[in-house]
């Protein structure tokens, strides 16, 4: 499958942008239509593995905690700001950069030609300022480009009805329920494509299987859900051939690649016809190379699909759950850890292979590095590795974090999160003119592969009723069309479950759902309307779109409460299952659940809440489990609501953590026994007469080792990643300059640390982190003949001794080979990185050779009968790297990779020198 391009630019507080920015100020982003359109316009192309700095774009982000906030607001709005002399203007946000407090500023020179790209060369002079900049700022949407872009679509006019409910809402400030007739949009941000189209998309990214539906982004402004649907087959048996489109034009059928509709296409009043958006789109995006669709996120099937996934506090505390019932839920994730920490291989390795799966994930963590290395030494020796002191110090950091997220709720149940759909035969039904009938009824569901009932919820969630209890049906209709939809959440078109839901749409809504009796038994189903705000998607008045109404709405999108709602749902939904009662503060949860509805849409209407001074007067307070394991104690703490269901959980597992978990005792392990299997003695003895002076050496490189360390903490508490990274790096490549035998080092690596400083030796990580090669190595050779390894199980009648992890099967099976660590050393080589000094070049034309190829061959250069590590490319020569004190041992180590490929990345240029990072091509 395609990787996602990753790209690096400034995101600078507001009240810093008099400074000259750093490295820490930087930020990693996914591609999105700004981005390459920039390096577009710039000829710059993506250099994989490269940190692909954007200069050109700068996100602004904003606090309303910031002093000066407005009068500073109108000034970079209105004139931009300067750094290192380039004017930056502003471009816009998107409606997640408005909640989350950030602008896009671009480099004044690019300003009017992006927004021309982005608009396709459309100028709107008036339209509501908030849902204007919602839609522009699609282009800030991250995603992966495909070339498959649908040539002929029929965008069919969206569908708007009225459904006759029993709910409850607010009226002139009260809560009322009663029956009303509410008006709804069906298939809101959905549309189906053809099975034909979907196989192309998927070729184009490289996906081993059709998802059967695709969340688009085609610029500017179409974005939803498009599921696969063979609709030529459905029209053809109705004997319908043609069907008319919003413009009016009548389309072939059997030419169709889609048919979606006006919610999904958010401009579409500003083109006369489906052919003009096209021919535009090839008119400024193909010279660019950029004519091409959006995939931001695909339906993966339910085999692929976690089986096990984690609740949240929000989900358990507007259950009919009590505290006791809680604690038995949580059981489940208590075996699993309890499992590990009392030493079960099997589990372990299972447990150790949810970081090691992430091994391949294009954001580098050490930790997942780690986790790697981790399992391959214990897949080799379990019992040895298991007491291994640094193996024990990673498996507790892990074990520890697993049981403070139960504390808040994150326990592990069956079930999963699916996109969800609206019934696709109504809509086809709908979009032809034909009687709406679908294939569900009212209070039906279906996925493939699903029947009977299921709990579903949507996040953020406030109130119980939000929570669904929900029948999976199948019928003649689904099973002869949707047999496709598996991991697919299918609505029906009769009912307001989506409204139920926190108001879900259909552009790429998930829900959470689950089979556990105890908790679709626990949902609220009587006397409990559906709270629904009959106002909802209320919108700002249209305005002429001037500099002075851009200004006002970032100033009006400063404050976003989403958070602080929830906080004060929590705190009443607390309270009452604190007496009894979940939904005992019923009238003030269903306020909040309307004013989180009109809070969340408000970075696209500009509409915020007023929230009465009952329901806010606690708003300090905070149920213990919440302020203890989310908000570190700040704050003030609801001592009233210990008897709440959550806090009886919270409290439980702090109790069953003291009681069970001895950590210090849990990590005390015979560490000589430890080096003494992780040293290869015969060689050792092979190379006795180097071993003194190497092991003085080493020792030296243990303590700049552990002092720098120490200095990184200080600094950012190991949050940097990057300068981990390079930290790392670093001393891997020093250790392995001193000798050509890898297990050598290991082995000294390992008497230093576990054997001479193992009484001040707090992780062990460094031979772990310098010498894993010769680690992995030594293990290698000390496997035993028969060798108990771990895999998953096929659904075979094989399965006779079998272990469930997170509802997945595994069976012990006897392998008479080795397992070698080639290939693991191999790929985690493949990661290493380091920053160096560049000399003996002109600094312009070195940058401008690398800018144009940034790929060299390392190879040694003679001058003055002294060899240096150089940069070669087409064979010649273009610099070297310097000999300084503190790349010494550097150099010898990149010697190793004499006619290597390295990808080069500029950090800094001088007249004469530079400084480079180099990454294994």
């Amino acid at each position: 499958m395609r990787k996602r391009e990753f790209y690096t630019i400034y995101q600078i507080d507001l009240n810093k942008l008099n400074k000259q920015p750093t490295e820490q100020d930087k930020i990693r982003i996914g591609e999105n239509l700004v981005l390459k359109l920039i390096n577009a316009l710039k000829g710059r192309p993506y250099i994989e593995g490269e940190e692909n700095f954007i200069p050109e774009l700068i996100y602004v982000n904003i606090t309303n905690k910031m002093k000066n906030i407005e009068e500073k607001i109108r000034e970079i709005d209105k004139n931009g700001f300067t750094i290192n002399g380039t004017t930056y203007k502003r471009l816009g946000k998107s409606a997640a950069m408005a909640r989350t407090g950030r602008i896009a500023f671009v480099a004044e020179e690019l300003k009017e030609r992006l927004e021309e790209l982005i608009m396709l060369g459309k100028k709107v002079d008036e339209a509501v300022i908030s849902k204007y900049e919602a839609y522009r700022g699609l282009s800030f949407s991250t995603c992966l480009f495909s070339d498959a872009v649908p040539r002929k679509v029929a965008i069919v006019d969206e569908y708007k009805t009225t459904i006759n409910e029993y709910i409850k809402t607010i009226k002139n400030g009260k809560v009322v329920e009663g029956y009303e007739n509410v008006k709804v949009t069906l298939w809101d941000g959905m549309g189906v494509h053809s099975p034909e189209w979907g196989k192309k998309v998927a070729k184009s990214l490289g996906i081993s299987y059709v998802p059967v539906g695709y969340q688009i982004r085609l610029f500017p402004s179409i974005k939803g859900m498009s599921y696969e649907f063979d609709f030529k087959a459905f029209y053809k048996e109705k004997g319908i051939t043609t069907i008319k489109d919003v413009y009016g034009k009548e389309w072939n059928i059997e030419e169709l690649d889609a048919v979606w509709n006006t919610s999904m296409f958010k401009f579409w009043k500003y083109f006369t016809s489906w052919n003009e958006f096209i021919e535009l789109r090839e008119k400024y995006y193909a010279p660019l190379q950029m004519d091409k669709i959006g995939i931001a996120r695909w339906v993966i099937p339910t085999e692929k699909a976690d089986k096990y996934s984690k609740t949240s506090y929000q989900y358990l505390q507007n259950l009919k759950l009590k505290g006791s019932e809680l604690i038995e839920l949580a059981q489940y994730t208590k075996e699993l850890v309890e499992k590990v920490y009392e030493g079960d291989y099997r589990y372990t390795m299972a447990f150790l292979g949810l970081l090691a799966n992430n091994f391949d994930e294009e954001e580098d963590n050490e930790d997942m590095l780690m986790a790697n290395k981790l399992y391959t030494a214990f897949a080799m020796n379990p019992k040895k590795i298991y007491n291994d002191p640094h193996f024990k110090r990673f498996l507790k950091n892990q074990l520890q974090k697993t049981i403070t997220e139960m504390k808040l709720g994150k326990l592990y149940i069956e079930g999963r999160n699916s996109f969800i759909c609206q019934d696709p035969i109504a809509y086809l039904e709908a979009a032809a003119g034909l009687p709406i009938k679908g294939c569900l009824n009212k209070g039906e569901f279906y996925s493939a592969g699903l029947e009977g009932y299921r709990a579903t919820f949507r996040s953020p969630l406030i109130h119980s009723s939000e929570i669904g209890k929900d029948l999976f049906v199948k019928n003649e209709l689904t099973e002869k069309w949707l047999k496709r939809y598996d991991n697919v959440l299918v609505l029906n078109a009769f009912d307001l479950s989506a409204q139920k839901h926190g108001g879900a749409d259909f552009d790429g809504d998930t829900f959470f759902h689950t089979p556990d009796e105890r908790i679709v038994n626990a949902t609220f189903t009587q006397n409990n309307p559906i709270v629904i705000d009959i106002n909802d998607k209320a919108t700002g008045q249209a305005e002429k779109i001037t500099e002075e109404a851009i200004i006002e709405y970032d100033l009006r999108t400063l404050d976003n409460r989403i958070g602080y709602i929830t906080n004060l749902a929590t705190f009443w939904t607390n309270l009452g299952s604190a007496k009894a009662n979940v939904n005992l503060f019923d009238e003030h949860l269903t306020k909040l659940r309307i004013w989180q509805g009109i809070e969340i849409d408000s970075a696209k209407t500009g509409v915020h809440p007023v929230i009465d001074d009952e329901v806010k007067k606690f708003e300090n307070y905070k149920p213990y489990f919440l302020w203890r394991y989310k908000y570190n104690s700040k704050g003030k703490l609801a001592t009233w609501t210990n008897k709440a269901s959550m806090n009886i959980l919270c409290r439980h597992i702090e109790h069953w953590e003291k009681e069970k978990f001895i950590w210090k005792k849990w990590e005390e392990t015979d560490i000589i026994e430890a080096a003494d299997f992780l040293i290869n003695k015969e060689v050792i003895e092979q190379y006795k007469e180097e071993v003194e002076e190497l092991v003085k050496v080493i020792r030296e490189y243990y303590r700049q080792y552990n002092a720098e360390l120490a200095e990184l903490w200080l600094d950012n508490k190991f949050e940097d990643q990057k300068k981990m990274k390079q930290f790392y790096n670093k001393w891997y490549l020093k250790v392995n300059a001193l000798h050509q035998n890898k297990e050598l080092l290991s082995s000294l690596a390992v008497h230093v640390c576990y054997k001479e400083n193992r009484k001040n030796e707090h992780s062990f990580n460094f031979p772990w982190i310098v010498a894993w090669e010769g680690i992995l190595k030594t293990l290698e050779a000390k496997q035993q003949e028969e060798k108990i390894l771990l895999r998953k199980l096929q659904e075979t009648a094989e399965a006779i001794d079998t272990i469930e992890f997170l509802g997945r099967k595994y069976i012990e099976e006897i392998k008479k080979k080795h397992i070698s660590t080639d290939k693991v050393i191999a790929k985690t080589k493949e990661k290493i990185s380091i920053e160096v000094p560049v000399v003996d070049i002109v600094g312009e034309e070195f940058a401008e050779k690398i800018k144009k190829d940034n790929i060299v061959i390392l190879k040694p250069k003679i001058y003055n009968n002294k060899e240096y590590v150089s940069l070669f490319q087409n064979e010649q020569y273009i610099g070297a790297i310097a000999h300084k004190n503190d790349t010494i041992d550097i150099l010898s180590s990149l010697k190793d990779y004499y006619n290597t490929k390295f990808k080069v990345e500029l950090k800094k240029i001088n007249k004469k020198s530079a400084v480079v990072e180099l990454h294994i091509a």
